[in-house]
């Protein structure tokens, strides 16, 4: 027999190789046995409040359950999201199938279960399922909260710039940059979660244990001792567990921020940034101000600027004087345009279902080069073309077409428009012909807007607007409305690949006129060629 050398024998595959745990859904976390329910607890959180530790080391007691996420699955695009991979992993097909499962892999053997979430994501699988507390009973609720806001907003902060929420997820390439604006943001975000979960427990007279970060992280042994006791499980037999190694997520760069932003508010002196952009060619600026777009101050947003669309008016007075629409469409804005610039630069951009032009406007105003808008509709065809005459928009810089859409994008060459708008259409036509003629088309970026059903496998419902809660109309038009998993598939079958805009990073505290994106009944995607 010919012994095989050492080199020879590191060059094979390991055939014993466990892989890491990357997931809290890992079915490698159940417990061997399944036992009655005693009692749960419910950890009530808000982000960055340090939940993610407290819960791993009441796990470790082997007496408390295993706590985490698991009703964060309102996005099943966010695939990271432990309750969206518990219910597909437990293949539950309801709510309540979905925690007969789960509490059956999750008890530990002295009948404890245990969960954390935060307010958005409880109230929104509240809602979907009323007998959630009944089929926890009896229920605990511990608070945990952070003392030093900003501290947390700072990791807010960060965790969105990374897109890093623990060190399970991996380490994102986000770029991480001091941005005074979105720490102010986090701030009120978070304030807002802290306040619902108040209002909650005195509307429905609950008086929940109440951890804080800062005693947690002084006196970690006692403070899980407390909850130990609280939940009357001190005598209890401990189950094994296996629960991940979680890095620590702050570092010198949150001491930093910190002490920058406390430093700011005390004098006043806010510091700027450099611009490490690389200035625009002269030709370029030239040209950009030949488009005719109105200069803008920074402080102003595009519906001050642009009133007649949208209905618009400011902001602070859209609740009194009953602009939901106005609202609505300046969070459609930052997730289109705000969170998209880069796309608009210099882009030839096609606006396909143009309406009024407020879209074709908004593209022209963050910088595109030239705009063509496409609208069957002639009266509002007629009323965009106004719209940009008033505005005093140089003809040069857009195009107003009214045609069929279909007819309209057969006429343009490949390669013709770098960015593709697409909000309203795909509701309203064949998702196998728009996906094909945007192949056909080749941009570099697609926008697609859109409403979304629930749904397995890839499917389209159709249903007037009020059944699938876009209007409260008693009828409407007949729209055509996919899951994730159909446009998913499209992308894939003609060759794009996708990205979500996440609405939660948006700062967006009262969701008044947009429901239906918190509900992720619609969302916004950012689609493009996948070669």
């Amino acid at each position: 027999m010919q012994m095989k050398s050492t080199s020879q024998k590191a060059r094979e595959p390991q055939t014993n190789f466990t892989p890491p745990i990357r997931t809290m859904a890992d079915r490698r976390l159940d417990f061997s046995r399944q036992v009655p329910l005693r009692k749960s607890y419910i950890v009530a959180s808000t982000p960055r409040c340090g939940s993610t530790f407290f819960c791993k080391e009441l796990w470790q007691t082997g007496v408390l359950g295993a706590p985490s996420e698991y009703i964060n699955y309102r996005n099943r695009a966010t695939a990271r999201m432990i309750g969206f991979r518990m219910v597909e992993r437990l293949n539950a097909a309801t709510p309540a199938e979905y925690f007969e499962k789960l509490l059956a892999c999750r008890t530990t053997r002295n009948g404890i279960f245990g969960l954390k979430t935060h307010f958005d994501h409880f109230e929104a699988a509240y809602e979907a399922f009323p007998g959630m507390l009944d089929a926890l009973a009896p229920v605990t609720f511990i608070y945990i909260d952070r003392e030093n806001i900003i501290a947390q907003a700072v990791s807010f902060a960060k965790a969105l710039q990374t897109d890093t929420w623990t060190s399970l997820n991996g380490r994102k390439t986000g770029t991480l940059k001091y941005d005074r604006e979105l720490i102010s943001k986090s701030i009120v975000r978070l304030e807002h979660q802290k306040r619902a979960w108040h209002r909650w427990f005195a509307a429905n007279g609950i008086k929940p244990f109440v951890v804080t970060y800062e005693k947690l992280a002084a006196d970690k042994e006692n403070v899980i001792r407390s909850v130990v006791e609280l939940l009357g499980a001190q005598n209890d037999e401990p189950e094994p567990v296996n629960v991940p190694t979680l890095e620590k997520e702050s570092d010198n760069t949150n001491k930093e921020w910190i002490a920058r932003f406390e430093e700011e508010n005390r004098t006043g002196v806010i510091r700027s940034e450099p611009d490490d952009r690389a200035p625009a060619p002269p030709e370029r600026a030239a040209a950009k101000a030949k488009r005719g777009s109105a200069a803008r101050p920074a402080s102003e947003h595009f519906f001050d600027r642009f009133g007649r669309f949208g209905s618009a008016a400011p902001a602070d007075a859209a609740r009194t004087t009953g602009f939901v629409g106005t609202v609505r469409s300046r969070h459609r804005y930052e997730a289109i345009v705000g969170k998209n610039r880069e796309l608009f630069r210099n882009a030839r951009v096609l606006d396909i279902a143009s309406g009024d032009g407020l879209w074709s406007m908004a593209a022209l105003d963050a910088g595109a080069a030239h705009v063509v808008g496409i609208e069957p509709d002639p009266s509002r065809a007629a009323l965009a073309t106004r719209n940009f005459s008033d505005y005093k928009i140089k003809p040069k810089s857009f195009q107003i077409i009214e045609s069929d859409v279909a007819v309209a994008l057969d006429t343009f060459k490949p390669g013709a428009f770098d960015l593709v708008l697409c909000r309203e259409f795909l509701s309203t036509s064949d998702p196998r012909q728009l996906f094909g003629r945007l192949r056909d088309l080749k941009p570099k970026h697609v926008i697609l807007d859109t409403p979304v059903i629930v749904g397995k496998g890839p499917i389209l419902r159709f249903g007037t607007r009020n059944e699938f809660e876009l209007t409260t109309e008693p009828s409407g038009p007949m729209l055509s409305v996919p899951n994730h998993e159909l446009i998913e598939y499209m992308c894939s079958y003609f060759g794009f690949r996708w990205r979500l805009i996440d609405w939660q990073t948006l700062g967006i505290t009262d969701w008044d006129g947009v429901r239906d994106y918190e509900r992720d009944r619609r969302r916004t995607y950012v689609i493009e060629p996948a070669a």
